[in-house]
């Protein structure tokens, strides 16, 4: 095979020797001396792309005898090396922070009714706001948070522990709760921080309406909703968007001259 490989090389080379320069050549400029070397550099040994065969994408870093790693590793160290820096810079304002936990954790077993009776649970409260009263201002400088948290405690007293009457909040914290749906509903609705006036003007509807899920699983159908079609609000809330609709009549321009107009009209009337 290795003479016939010879053989053909030879003959290829004596052919293009034979030719000239007339013709194409061995090499780009013509035919060349066979034993003259090419001032080219050598091609390299490795692959095209530039990998060995010992870098190849194929051959695993473990069987080379190297731990597995990348980029991703170091981006991963540099992560777990900032958050070490952030927990240590705030170490000591999570230990306060911990003693501050403990503080509330104990006035919210106060307000929990599995924690005993109400009067009991009134005691305690009772105690641990004189408690915090008296320790916020025996320290040097004093605490503010406990400080705090003893003007809080007895502003709140008044609506804490109540008497429970039944199908309505048992105290301030349950009525927070009750209203936290419509607030949320209403805030993702405009957008802004507070809850606006629509919980004022349609709340008496509005919660029904958005705690009616609770007692119906699923959708509403048409057949769900019929016996409802004949419903009204009640005067309360009808006097209440009443009000609205001239508040909003009142703020516009070019609407206010003809309300007051009706207003003095109204008033004359009476008298």
């Amino acid at each position: 095979m290795l003479l016939v490989l010879a053989g053909f090389c030879a003959g290829c080379c004596a052919e293009h020797l034979r030719r000239g320069s007339s013709g194409a050549g061995l090499l780009r400029d013509g035919p060349r001396h066979l034993e003259r070397r090419s001032r080219r550099p050598a091609a390299s040994a490795r692959s095209p792309h530039g990998r060995g065969p010992r870098r190849s994408a194929f051959v695993l870093a473990t069987k080379l005898g190297r731990k597995k790693g990348g980029f991703a590793e170091q981006q991963l160290q540099t992560l777990a090396d900032c958050i070490d820096r952030g927990v240590a810079a705030v170490a000591e304002t999570q230990s306060e922070l911990r003693s501050q936990v403990t503080l509330v954790q104990a006035v919210a077993d106060t307000l929990d009714p599995a924690q005993g009776p109400l009067e009991d649970r009134r005691q305690r409260f009772e105690n641990l706001q004189q408690q915090f009263a008296t320790q916020g201002a025996a320290t040097e400088p004093p605490d503010s948070f406990v400080q705090h948290l003893a003007k809080l405690m007895i502003s709140f007293l008044a609506g804490l522990f109540v008497a429970a009457v039944a199908e309505l909040p048992r105290d301030n914290l349950e009525l927070e709760r009750w209203f936290r749906q419509p607030k949320g509903h209403a805030r993702r609705i405009h957008g802004r921080r507070h809850a606006g006036t629509r919980l004022v003007y349609s709340g008496a509807t509005l919660t029904c309406a958005l705690d009616a899920h609770q007692s119906h699983l699923g959708p509403f159908t048409a057949q769900d909703l019929a016996p409802y079609h004949a419903a009204q609000p009640p005067p309360s809330q009808q006097a209440a968007q009443h009000r609205q609709q001239i508040m909003r009549t009142a703020r516009s321009t070019k609407r206010r001259p003809p309300l007051l107009a009706n207003l003095e009209h109204r008033y004359h009337q009476l008298n």
